[in-house]
């Protein structure tokens, strides 16, 4: 874990608060789990998580400080968000040799409080759990292009089965579908971008200047793509994208996925 940790430190914004043990984890323990969790990704980087140490748990919350109304009315990828955190904070702990009792939801009358975790004892970590973990600090979005080399189908059947792991299932776009999925992704960009209000929003959390501690810096968009990239039609510079470099264009034919749960509503979100 200790790499783990390096790693994460590297991209944390602030953890300032003393970290103390919390059940069978020790305080250095402890931070390494909660940078693996705020290193989730989230709706613009607004990173809409809290969370609260107490001797035998973590609670998670939902920081409705951080919502993005407008994109997201009904907090939708806000939970999303709050659930992609909870993941990593889960897959930590297990590559730390320690099962992560979690309870979703655990209080009605506490709506904010999303989720605890209890470190509830030792648990021998699997390759898997430390792949995992290896992970998360080398996850990123990625709005930059891909190459054209195909997703292998080995990669393909990962894939399927990791979002059935997480009571979820993914679906992949075959190319008979794509002319439909263009309509829909065009009608909602225009929809969208015909809204000054989504547009105030997008600008506020969208080209920052770096170092950002949230938000989408414009460092991290890549060249705006042509009409026909239809899948990539979003600007995240704030109007500094770099130029387009001969022979790094978009790929002509991307795989895309949708992945969904079989129920709607806060539990199936987290």
């Amino acid at each position: 874990m200790a790499t783990l940790v390096g790693e994460l430190e590297k991209e944390a914004t602030t953890m300032s608060d003393p970290v103390a043990p919390i059940g069978s984890l020790t305080a250095p323990q402890v931070r390494a789990a909660l940078l693996a969790a705020t290193a989730a990704p989230s709706l613009h980087n607004s990173q809409p998580w809290r969370f609260r140490c107490t001797p035998h748990q973590i609670e998670l919350y939902a920081d409705h400080a951080r919502a993005v109304p407008v994109a997201d009315p009904d907090h939708r990828e806000l939970i999303v968000a709050c659930g992609a955190a909870l993941l990593n904070l889960r897959i930590a702990i297990k590559a730390m040799g320690v099962f992560p009792d979690v309870r979703v939801l655990p209080d009605r009358g506490r709506p904010d409080l999303l989720a605890t975790v209890r470190p509830a004892g030792p648990r021998t970590a699997t390759p898997v759990d430390r792949a995992l973990a290896a992970a998360i600090p080398r996850r990123h979005t990625n709005r930059r292009p891909f190459t054209t080399t195909p997703v292998p189908a080995p990669v393909r059947h990962e894939l399927l089965l990791a979002a059935e792991v997480e009571r979820g299932w993914l679906a992949l776009i075959q190319p008979a579908q794509l002319p439909l999925l263009r309509v829909l992704v065009n009608r909602a960009h225009d929809a969208q971008l015909a809204d000054p209000e989504f547009v105030a929003e997008w600008t506020y959390w969208t080209g920052r200047d770096e170092p950002a501690p949230d938000g989408v810096p414009a460092g991290n968009s890549g060249p705006l793509p042509e009409p026909q990239d239809w899948w990539t039609v979003r600007d995240f510079s704030g109007g500094r994208a770099p130029e387009r470099v001969t022979g790094k264009d978009f790929e002509p034919d991307p795989l895309i996925a949708v992945i969904g749960s079989f129920h709607d509503g806060p539990h199936a979100w987290l």
